[in-house]
C-alpha cells in the first residue's frame, strides 16, 4: 500500500511539473513529502531511503510521459476547471504551512513571536509570486527556434537547470519558468512524443533531451541541497518564504484570460471546494 501511495504521489508531483503556473514543490508540500525529499541530500541518508526516491521518480516519469498530451488536451479545451482544482488544492495547504511556519518561531510570554525576518521573508516570497504572475499576463517569453542546434542544446540544459532549482522551490512553477525562456514547448513536445516510436525526427528528440535531463537533475541537486541548509539554519524563515511562495502561487495558477462565467466556472469552482476541504483533511492526517 505504501508503495503505490509513494508512486502515485509522485504522479502527481510530475502532473504538476508539466503545468505551467503549478508548482511541484507546493503539491510536495501537500502530499506531505516535501521535508523527506528535502531530508536525501544528508550524507548518508539516499543509502537508506533510495526506495522512496525510486518509487517517486517511478511515479513522476510515468505521468510525464502517459499524460503530457492528455493535460495539453484538458488544458487547451478545458482550462478553467483544472486549474482550479489546483487552486483548491493550494487554498487548503495553507492551514497546515502557516502552523508549520508557526511552530518553528520564538515564544514569549507563552505566545508565538513573529521575528521580523520571517515576516519580510513571506512578503518578498509573496511579491516574486505577484511579479511572476504580472510576466506571464504580460506574456513575456523568449522566441526561441526548435530547429536542432549547439545554440538549442546549450539552452535545454540551463531550462532544465533553471526548471529543476524552481521545481524545489514550493509555489514557484519549473514549467512556467520555461515558457518565459522560450523552451517549453519544444521539452513538452519532445516529451509527448517519446511514445511514438515511429516518428521521423524521434532519435533527434532523443538526443535534445539528453542535455535538458543533464540540467534537471543537476538542478535538483543544487536546490535540494541549498534548501536543506536554509532550513537547518534558519527554519522560521524558510518556512515563511514557502509559505508566501504557496500563497503566491494561488494567483499564478489561475487562468485570468481564459475566466469567464460559464458551466464550466461553476463546475470548477464547486471542485476547487471539494479539492481544498479534501487537502485540508489530508494535511491534518500528516500531523
Amino acid at each position: 500500500m505504501k508503495v503505490l501511495k509513494t508512486i502515485l504521489t509522485g504522479g502527481i508531483i510530475g502532473l504538476a511539473n508539466i503545468i505551467p503556473g503549478v508548482s511541484g514543490g507546493t503539491l510536495a508540500v501537500i502530499m506531505g513529502v516535501y521535508d523527506r525529499l528535502i531530508g536525501l541530500t544528508k550524507k548518508g541518508a539516499l543509502k537508506k531511503d533510495w526506495r522512496f526516491l525510486l518509487l517517486l521518480l517511478i511515479g513522476m516519469a510515468s505521468s510525464i510521459l502517459l499524460c503530457s498530451k492528455v493535460f495539453a488536451f484538458l488544458f487547451e479545451n478545458f482550462q478553467i476547471a483544472p486549474s482550479l482544482v489546483f487552486f483548491g488544492m493550494i487554498l487548503g495547504s495553507l492551514p497546515m504551512i502557516f502552523k508549520l511556519s508557526l511552530s518553528y518561531c520564538p515564544e514569549e510570554k507563552g505566545k508565538k513571536k513573529l521575528p521580523a525576518a520571517s515576516i519580510a521573508a513571506f512578503v518578498l516570497s509573496f511579491a516574486v509570486m505577484i511579479g511572476l504572475t504580472v510576466l506571464d499576463l504580460l506574456g513575456v517569453s523568449m522566441e526561441i527556434s526548435a530547429e536542432p542546434s549547439f545554440s538549442l542544446a546549450v539552452l535545454l540544459f540551463f531550462g532544465g537547470v533553471l526548471a529543476a532549482v524552481s521545481m524545489v522551490l514550493p509555489g514557484i512553477s519549473g514549467s512556467l519558468m520555461m515558457v518565459v525562456i522560450g523552451v517549453y514547448t519544444i521539452v513538452i513536445t519532445m516529451l509527448s512524443g517519446l511514445t511514438d516510436f515511429a516518428a521521423v525526427d524521434y532519435w533527434q528528440n532523443v538526443l535534445l533531451l539528453i542535455p535538458f535531463g543533464i540540467g534537471v537533475l543537476i538542478g535538483l541537486v543544487l536546490g535540494l541541497n541549498a534548501v536543506r541548509i536554509l532550513l537547518e539554519k534558519k527554519p522560521a524563515t524558510m518556512y515563511f518564504a514557502i509559505l508566501g511562495l504557496v500563497a503566491g502561487s494561488l494567483l499564478t495558477v489561475l487562468p485570468f484570460e481564459a475566466l469567464h462565467i460559464c458551466t464550466e466556472l461553476w463546475v470548477g469552482i464547486a471542485l476547487a471546494a471539494a479539492a481544498a476541504f479534501a487537502t485540508f483533511k489530508m494535511s491534518k492526517t500528516e500531523e
